[in-house]
């Protein structure tokens, strides 16, 4: 993969270093820097999954006009065997970063995490178009999705991330400035994709962040998203839909 040839083919001739990032878990992400010192993110995928980048695109701009810090995109295209997009980038680091480098932080970081993803959810996006990535691929996820809907009808509903987590969210050490990957969005039960992220944190992120670290983020972000939003109750029946739609995924990968 020839990053100086791509960034040609998108109009930067000159760059003066690129590095790969430790993104999300969905597509290469790379961190540019031109000798005129103008900094980009550039995003790779497989090419017939073109569509997918330029469906994000637009969430990213929809989301953007109602507050959520979401980078602009300047060019999606094809190049060689590759979709790419190439964005903004925007300031600071990711949060996994942030609570490895430092942990001393979690607490205001945490609490930062939990506000934006409270607001994110005040988004009625009814009349979006979302894909289908939170319908059940299996009958054990089906039947859990089904009672799910069946006891929890007046639950809040909103726009779902469906992937937030310390990869895909950039602090600059006070407040949350980026929130990327957002392919899987989809509109409804906020507690999913709150079960979501808490999936995420405690079975990936106690993998590669100090548990204690990660428990005093997690008390954080329920206080961050609380202060913004409504009352985090049990997640029970939610957090096992979350846990077997991440064992799916990591069957399919």
């Amino acid at each position: 993969m020839d990053i100086v040839h791509i960034m040609q083919e998108l109009g930067v001739e000159r760059i003066n270093s690129f590095k790969e990032i430790e993104g999300g878990r969905d597509s290469l992400v790379f961190k540019i820097e031109t000798e005129q010192g103008q900094l980009y993110a550039l995003r790779i995928l497989p090419k017939n999954r073109l569509q997918q980048f330029k469906r994000e695109a637009q969430i990213l701009q929809f989301v953007y006009h109602y507050g959520i810090p979401a980078p602009s995109v300047h060019a999606i295209t094809c190049v060689y065997n590759y979709a790419v997009m190439l964005m903004e980038w925007v300031s600071g680091c990711t949060v996994f970063e942030e609570l490895t480098t430092r942990p001393e932080n979690a607490k205001k970081t945490g609490y930062a995490f939990g506000k934006t993803q409270a607001t994110i959810h005040q988004i009625q996006a009814t009349k979006y178009q979302f894909g289908d990535w939170i319908s059940p691929d299996t009958k054990e996820e089906k039947d859990i999705y089904e009672k799910i809907i069946r006891e929890n009808s007046e639950n809040k509903r909103g726009l779902l991330h469906l992937d937030y987590h310390p990869l895909n969210v950039h602090t600059d050490g006070e407040n949350i400035t980026g929130v990327f990957d957002w392919v899987n969005a989809s509109y409804g039960d906020c507690r999913l994709d709150l079960a979501r992220t808490l999936s995420i944190l405690k079975v990936e992120g106690v993998r590669f962040i100090n548990p204690s670290t990660v428990k005093e983020f997690e008390q954080a972000w329920r206080s961050g998203y609380e202060r913004e939003g409504e009352r985090i109750h049990d997640l029970g029946l939610y957090y096992k839909w979350a846990e077997l739609k991440m064992k799916n995924e990591i069957i399919d990968r």
